[in-house]
C-alpha cells in the first residue's frame, strides 16, 4: 500500500483530490485505488475495503507500507474495536521504494495506461504554447 501526491507543476490550480492511494495484492497483482483530498481521508475507506474483502473470504493478512503518520493512524483504526481486523504490518524503511515496489511501480503503470487511453480517445491536452502564423 502506498500514497502518492498528484501535482501539476505547470498549473496554478491543483487537482481537487490530489492524494492517490493504491493497494496491490502481491499474489494476484490486483490493484485497487482511490483518490482523496487529504492523506487521512483514505483511512475509513481502506478499513471498509479490507472488511469487505474479509467478508468475501479474502482476508488481508499482511500490509506493507511506509511508517507515515497517516499509515500509523490506519493501523490504529484497523485494530480498533470498530473494525477488529488485526493485520500484520510490515513497515518499509525511509527512501527505499524498492521494498514496496509493487505499489510504487503501479502508480507509473496506471498513470501511463490512463494517459494512453486519453490520447487514443482524442482528449485534448492542456495547451502549453499557442503558436500563431502571420500571413505575409
Amino acid at each position: 500500500m502506498d500514497i502518492s501526491r498528484i501535482v501539476n507543476p505547470r498549473a496554478n490550480e491543483q487537482p481537487r483530490r490530489p492524494n492517490w492511494t493504491i493497494v496491490v495484492d502481491e499474489k494476484t497483482g490486483y490493484k485497487s485505488t482511490l483518490f482523496k483530498e487529504t492523506k487521512d481521508g483514505m483511512i475509513e475507506p481502506m478499513c471498509q475495503k479490507f472488511q469487505n474483502w474479509k467478508d468475501q473470504g479474502m482476508e488481508v493478512k499482511i500490509i506493507r507500507m511506509d511508517n507515515g503518520g497517516e499509515n500509523q493512524r490506519l493501523v490504529k483504526r484497523l485494530n480498533s474495536k470498530a473494525w477488529k481486523l488485526y493485520p500484520t504490518i510490515e513497515y518499509t524503511a525511509r527512501d527505499t521504494p524498492q521494498h514496496n515496489h509493487l505499489a510504487e511501480v503501479s502508480f507509473a503503470t496506471l498513470y501511463g495506461r490512463g494517459r494512453a487511453m486519453m490520447i487514443k480517445a482524442l482528449v485534448p491536452e492542456e495547451k502549453k504554447h499557442v503558436v500563431t502564423q502571420k500571413a505575409f
